[in-house]
C-alpha cells in the first residue's frame, strides 16, 4: 500500500463511507483516473478475505469500473520463462483460460485424482487493449518503471531502506527437490552446490511476463508441487486473492516476483517487487483513455478489489442531429433512441446490439442511422421505422466510432481492432478495410469534400486514407501520446488532432505538413472542433478548460473557465455564436462564442454529460448523459 501511495500523482481526502464498509481506503489520481486503494486487513491472506474487501469497497464506490489486482507472487521459472525476483507478472487470457486458474478448486474422482473444475472470467477489452499496447510500446522504448521508482524513492528517500532493489546475489534459485534447512532463517547453510545456474543478466531492472496465473487459498512453498503444477498448468507464478475475484469484478492481476514459491522463501525482496507491480500498474493506467472507463459494464454487489479506477469521462457516446425533427443518442444500455426534437418524446428505441454502443451518426439526407457498439459491429437502422436495415460484420475489436460521407454513399467505421473499414451504405458490402495502424483506432471522420478519412489512434498517429482507393495518403506523425479525436475544416484543406499529449496539432491535409501546433492546456485534450467559417478552432481539455485558437496563425484567442470537471465535448453553433460544452456533474454550458461569457448553465442530468450539439435552427440543444438518457433543452433565443 505505501508503494501504490507513493507513486500517485495526486492524493485525494478521504470520503464518507457506508456504514457496512470497514476498509481503509487512499484516494487520488494517476494520470487522468480517478483511483481508489484497499489491502486486505493485517495478518489476512486468501480469495474470501479478498472478495469480502471488493465486496465492501463497492458498498462505497459505486461507480468504480475495474480493478487491478497488485501486489507480490512466487515466481514458477522454467527454460522457457526465466523469471528472476523483482521481475513482473501480467495475468493475459489464452485460448482455454481467463488468465487465473484456481488450482485448489475442483473434486477429488476415481483413484484420488484430483479433477479441477470451473473457469475464471477474463479481464475487459479495455484492459486487454491497454496490455498490447504496452507489449508494443515496451518492445521498441522499454518500460517506464524505473523512472517511476527512481522518482518515488526521489521523493519519498525513507522508502529506499524498504523498496530498493536488493542486490542480486539475493536471488537465489534452488533445485526443486532441495528443501530449505527449517532451523535457519536465511539460506545462508544451504547447499549453494544445489543451486540453479543462471546466466546474469545485462540490465538490472524487471522483466515483464504475460500468461497464466495460478491462485489459491494456501501458501505455495513447495519447490516440487510448484514445479508439478507449473508443468500441468502452463502458469508463471502463484498467488492467494485474484480467484475471489476475476469472476465477479473485471480486474487484471499484475504481480511483483518475491519468491520462488519454495521452502526458501525470504522477505528481503517484497517490497522492491511491490513497488515494481505497482509502477506497472501506473504506466499501464497511464495509456488507457478515460472515456474508455465507461465502455467497462458498471459493477453490481459484491464486485471489486486493491486497486480499482472510478469512472470519470467518456467522449464516444454523444448525439448527433441533422435537422430540427430528430435527436439520436447512443448509450451503454446497449440501445440506440430518436426522438423528436420538438416534443422530446421518444420516437423509437432502437435495440439489437449485445454491446454498448459507443457513437451514432444520421446518414446526410437523415433516412439511415448508424450506431457502432463493443459488439464489433456496426448497425444501419432506418430512422423512420426503427428497422434494422443491416448490421455491418467483421470487425474483431469494438467498433468505437462511425461517420457517414458527405454525400452518403460510404459508413466509416473505426475499431479496436486497430482498423478502419469503409462500407457501402447501400449494400452493407465492405469496400475496404484500412490497415496500418499499430493500435487502437479512437476516430474517424470524412473530409466535407469526401475525398478522404482520418482516423485517430492509440498509436500516436493520424493517417490520411483516399476514400475512392482506400490507400493512404499520409501518416500524420509527431504526437507523443494517444490521438483522441480528429476534425476536417469546411474546406477540406486543413486536419486537426487532438491529443493526450495536451496539444492539438494542425496539418495540411494536401501535404501532411504540419501547420501549427497548439500548446497551453495543461492536460488531456479529448475533443476539438472548427467553427462553421473554418477561421477558429476549439479543444475542450481535462485540464477544465476550453480554448479557441485562430486556425490561421496558432494562436490562442482566449480560455473559457469555469468548469469544475474534465470538458470532454465541444460544439459550436451552426451560425458561430454559441458554444456548449459538456463537462461532468450533468452541466452543459453555453457560452458566447465572441465573448465567453456564459448565458446558459443546463443542470438535471444525474450523470457525466458524454455529448452534446445543437439543432441547425439553434432553437434546441441535445445532450447525451451516462445516465442513459438524451435530454433536450429549448433555448430561449436563437440563431436564425
Amino acid at each position: 500500500m505505501a508503494a501504490a501511495r507513493a507513486l500517485l500523482d495526486e492524493l485525494h481526502n478521504p470520503l464518507q463511507q457506508n456504514s457496512r464498509d470497514h476498509n481503509t481506503y487512499i484516494l487520488g489520481r494517476i494520470g487522468r483516473h480517478n483511483v481508489v486503494f484497499a489491502c486486505l486487513p493485517n495478518g489476512v491472506m486468501g480469495t474470501l478475505s479478498a472478495a469480502r474487501v471488493a465486496n465492501q469497497m463497492h458498498q462505497t464506490f459505486e461507480r468504480i469500473r475495474f480493478g487491478l489486482i497488485v501486489g507480490i507472487g512466487g515466481g514458477a521459472p522454467s527454460e522457457e520463462n526465466d523469471i528472476r525476483l523483482g521481475d513482473i507478472v501480467i495475468s493475459k487470457p489464452t485460448a482455454r483460460s481467463g488468465g487465473v486458474i484456481q488450482y485448489d478448486f475442483g473434486k477429488t474422482v476415481r483413484e484420488g485424482r484430483f479433477k479441477r473444475t470451473g473457469s475464471l472470467n477474463r479481464p475487459p477489452d479495455v484492459l486487454l487493449t491497454a496490455l498490447s499496447h504496452l507489449e508494443s510500446k515496451h518492445m521498441t522504448e522499454g518500460p517506464e518503471l524505473m523512472k517511476y521508482l527512481s522518482e518515488m524513492l526521489e521523493r519519498y528517500p525513507r522508502l529506499a531502506t524498504r523498496f530498493a532493489r536488493p542486490d542480486v546475489q539475493y536471488d537465489l534459485l534452488y533445485d526443486t527437490e532441495y528443501d530449505h534447512i527449517l532451523e535457519n532463517a536465511t539460506c545462508s547453510q544451504c547447499d549453494p552446490g544445489r543451486l540453479i545456474d543462471r546466466e546474469p543478466r545485462l540490465l538490472e531492472e524487471p522483466i515483464i511476463h504475460y500468461g497464466l496465473i495460478a491462485s489459491g487459498d494456501q501458501v505455495m512453498r513447495d519447490g516440487a508441487t510448484r514445479e508439478r503444477l507449473r508443468r500441468e498448468l502452463d502458469v508463471l507464478c502463484f498467488e492467494m486473492e485474484a480467484a475471489g475475484l476475476m469472476d465477479e469484478f473485471p480486474c487484471l492481476v499484475i504481480r511483483g516476483i518475491c519468491d520462488y514459491a519454495d521452502s526458501h522463501k525470504s522477505k528481503r525482496w517484497q517490497g522492491y517487487a511491490a513497488a515494481a507491480a505497482a509502477a506497472y500498474a501506473k504506466e499501464l493506467l497511464s495509456v488507457i483513455p478515460g472515456n474508455l472507463v465507461i465502455s467497462v459494464q458498471k459493477l453490481q454487489p459484491a464486485q471489486n478489489t486493491n486497486t480499482a479506477v472510478d469512472q470519470k469521462k467518456g467522449m464516444y457516446d454523444e448525439p448527433e442531429q441533422t435537422d430540427s425533427k430528430l435527436a439520436v443518442s447512443a448509450s451503454l444500455d446497449k440501445t440506440v433512441r430518436l426522438r423528436d426534437s420538438t416534443t422530446g418524446v421518444v420516437c423509437c428505441t432502437l435495440k439489437g446490439h449485445s454491446g454498448s454502443v459507443w457513437g451514432v451518426a444520421f446518414s446526410p439526407d437523415g433516412k439511415l442511422v448508424a450506431s457502432a457498439s463493443s459488439d464489433k459491429t456496426v448497425r444501419l437502422w432506418d430512422s423512420t421505422t426503427g428497422v434494422v436495415c443491416c448490421t455491418l460484420e467483421g470487425h474483431s475489436g469494438s467498433v468505437l466510432g462511425v461517420a457517414f460521407s458527405p454525400n452518403g454513399k460510404l459508413v466509416a467505421s473505426a475499431s479496436g481492432d486497430k482498423t478502419v473499414r469503409l462500407w457501402d451504405s447501400a449494400t452493407g458490402a465492405v469496400c475496404y478495410t484500412l490497415k496500418g495502424h499499430s493500435d487502437q483506432v479512437l476516430g474517424v471522420a470524412f473530409s466535407p469534400d469526401s475525398k478522404l478519412v482520418a482516423s485517430a489512434s492509440s498509436d500516436k498517429t493520424v493517417r490520411l486514407w483516399d476514400s475512392a482507393t482506400g490507400a493512404v495518403r499520409y501518416t500524420l506523425r509527431g504526437h507523443s501520446n494517444l490521438v483522441t479525436s480528429v476534425a476536417f475544416s469546411p474546406d477540406s484543406k486543413l486536419v486537426a488532432s487532438a491529443s493526450s499529449d495536451k496539444t492539438i496539432r494542425l496539418w495540411d491535409s494536401a501535404t501532411g505538413a504540419v501547420r501549427y501546433t497548439l500548446k497551453g492546456h495543461s492536460n488531456w485534450v479529448d475533443c476539438v472542433a472548427f467553427s462553421p467559417n473554418g477561421k477558429l478552432i476549439a479543444s475542450a481539455s481535462s485540464d477544465k478548460t476550453i480554448r479557441l485558437w485562430d486556425s490561421a496563425t496558432g494562436a490562442a484567442h482566449y480560455t473559457l473557465e469555469g468548469h469544475s470537471d474534465d470538458v470532454y465535448y465541444v460544439a459550436i453553433s451552426p451560425g458561430g455564436k454559441l458554444i456548449a460544452s459538456a463537462s461532468g456533474y450533468g452541466t452543459v454550458v453555453l457560452s458566447d462564442f465572441t465573448t465567453g461569457i456564459v448565458h446558459y448553465t443546463l443542470e438535471g442530468h444525474s450523470g457525466h454529460i458524454l455529448g452534446v450539439a445543437f439543432s441547425p435552427d439553434v432553437k434546441l440543444v441535445a445532450s447525451a448523459s451516462l445516465d442513459k438518457t438524451v435530454r433536450l433543452w429549448s433555448l430561449a433565443t436563437g440563431e436564425g
